[in-house]
């Protein structure tokens, strides 16, 4: 699945155009909208075979009106897609592009605080409770965000019953199953493989899950914030088990409703 998200990567781009004229030796990069560590990646990537020099366009610039000859081009997965694969093996890089794309999208100041508006007014749009929150990227991996449990916890609630966020909660890997959680509960908590559907998140010392349990007819949605556990690899590990051992408590397969035959006679007086 990693290999069938191709991504739409500046490099990838700039390698199709050379094929087409090889004999390239300078590149003259002409953009907007695009971020610095991307043209960073654009110049390492080629930086043995052509030298690159780069102009930054004017805010709002038609770039179709710069453009002379199409040389080659790539477009990316569509955006469930990209929303899957981010949240399915929690890509965090693509996590920080996607915010900051829907910040400039709806208006806001590309920053942390055109973040922070955004985010607060969607939020609060969905009727979520913001209080105490704070981010300081849209990764997740800064130690200084702040997010209460029960934000998440309403915003998890809203994620399940609003149509128009189906595709964040298709998106989530699934216990023992898919993504990032594919490794974990089979030692564990092997009763709840499959019906745990979650997130994961760990910075150092702060191991995290958050999602939806299947208990029998009902799915519960959890939020556990496991924080001050340490920063080596083995305590992180021993706080997910502890995570999954515990929501293994809860978890039931759903039931199956029965099929109920009645006998028919005919009787004839």
């Amino acid at each position: 699945e990693r290999n069938a998200n191709k991504r739409a990567y500046l490099p990838t781009l700039l390698s199709a155009a050379l094929n087409k004229r090889n004999n390239l030796r300078v590149i003259s990069i002409q953009y907007t909208g695009v971020s610095g560590s991307d043209i960073k990646s654009a110049k390492r990537a080629l930086k043995k075979s052509s030298s690159i020099k780069t102009t930054v366009l004017p805010k709002g610039t038609d770039t179709s009106t710069v453009v002379t000859e199409k040389i080659a081009e790539i477009v990316s997965p569509k955006l469930s897609s990209i929303i899957r694969f981010t949240n399915l093996y929690s890509d965090n890089l693509l996590a920080q592009r996607l915010a900051m794309l829907a910040v400039v999208r709806n208006g806001f100041s590309a920053n942390k605080t055109g973040l922070n508006n955004m985010v607060i007014d969607k939020l609060t749009g969905l009727g979520v409770n913001t209080a105490g929150l704070n981010l300081e990227d849209a990764s997740g991996l800064s130690g200084a965000n702040k997010i209460s449990a029960t934000t998440v916890s309403q915003l998890l609630l809203k994620i399940r019953t609003e149509p128009q966020l189906k595709m964040v909660y298709d998106s989530l890997p699934v216990g023992g199953v898919s993504g990032t959680l594919i490794g974990r509960y089979k030692g564990t908590a092997p009763q709840a493989v499959g019906l745990v559907k979650a997130k994961t998140g760990s910075i150092r010392h702060t191991v995290s899950l958050a999602g939806y349990a299947t208990s029998g007819e009902k799915e519960y949605v959890f939020v556990v914030i496991a924080d001050h556990v340490g920063r080596t690899k083995r305590i992180q590990n021993a706080a997910r088990s502890a995570i999954d051992r515990m929501l293994g408590t809860i978890t039931k397969p759903p039931v199956i409703p029965t099929t109920t035959t009645t006998a028919l006679t005919t009787a004839t007086n």
